[in-house]
């Protein structure tokens, strides 16, 4: 297996407009990658800068972090044509995307899309290493920066962070040193396009919470009924059934209930619908495994709503 592990730098404007007064939200400024064998071992490297031409201004945030100059900005190549360079670059064998975080391959779909260029149809498979870190660590519920885990590894700090390149540099020296099971074990989705069909649905595994996304709708309504949206089962037990502790309530982004299964404890269960680029909703669930403190904080708030 190769894996091509990539990271991107991008400027978001600073007006105030949220990203569904926009046709893009996020433009790429920089891709930098590497290409590693089976074994994490380094074989190629790939660092380009995009020249700006949704946002002209580099807000200020952005220009702190990543400090790319004007002259290489001049330099860059426009989007389309750094980006097909890349694909090109990523080679026709067979290949695997790895990232530290789950943004990276979204915004590179929302960018092609942009400029009327397709990466993928469907939901599409990748390795998110800062996941299988926290997973691995027993923080999954925390996104660990990666500067921070490459300090817990020990790994030198021998270039700078914060660039395209250098990020995805030191995310392959963490792919060398996780348990290499752990990557088919525990793969990633983007669901830039979310299921199409039964068979595209996704359930994304970990040890304390499971995702499943359901397949996209015309209509909202008909995405908030997917049926067996609101079961409750225990994934631990392969689908269980289990009783509800406390009822539903509403929250910001969808509903949340308790549940218990008398082998592996207490789960929150928390449910909502989203909507695709394309219009399209679809439902996600999300079991995650709790304390009995947990639980019982569940409880006194649901008391006080």
């Amino acid at each position: 297996m190769k894996y091509i592990v990539f990271d991107l730098e991008w400027n978001q404007p600073m007006d105030g407009k949220n990203s569904k007064e926009r046709d893009l939200l996020f433009e790429i400024l920089e891709i930098g990658a590497v290409k590693c064998d089976e074994h994490g071992t380094i074989l190629d490297s790939y660092k380009q800068v995009v020249r700006p031409t949704v946002y002209h201004k580099i807000n200020k945030y952005t220009a702190q972090m990543i400090q790319i100059s004007d002259a290489e900005f001049k330099a860059g190549q426009y989007f389309t044509k750094a980006v097909r360079e890349f694909l090109k670059w990523c080679g026709d064998e067979p290949y695997t995307f790895v990232t530290w975080g789950n943004q990276d391959v979204f915004e590179l779909r929302e960018n092609m899309n942009y400029y009327k260029l397709s990466l993928a149809s469907g939901p599409m498979e990748y390795i998110n290493l800062q996941r299988i870190y926290g997973i691995l660590t027993g923080e999954e519920e925390r996104n660990k920066g990666l500067e921070a885990a490459i300090t817990e590894l020990s790994i030198e700090k021998d270039i700078p962070f914060h660039r395209a390149y250098s990020d995805a540099y030191y995310t392959a020296k963490i792919l060398a040193l996780l348990p290499k099971e752990m990557l088919t074990e525990y793969p990633s989705y983007d669901v830039y396009e979310p299921p199409r069909t039964k068979e595209e649905e996704i359930v994304q595994k970990g040890n304390k919470e499971f995702l499943y996304i359901y397949k996209a709708q015309q209509e909202k309504e008909k995405a908030s009924r997917t049926p067996g949206l609101y079961s409750l089962y225990c994934p631990k037990c392969e689908g269980k059934q289990i009783p509800k502790k406390v009822d539903w309530s509403s929250t910001n982004t969808g509903y949340t209930c308790v549940a218990k299964c008398r082998v592996h404890g207490y789960v929150t269960v928390k449910i909502r619908t989203r909507e695709s680029y394309k219009h399209l909703y679809y439902a996600e669930k999300i079991i995650r495994y709790i304390t009995e403190e947990e639980a019982l904080k569940w409880k006194e708030k649901k008391k006080k709503s």
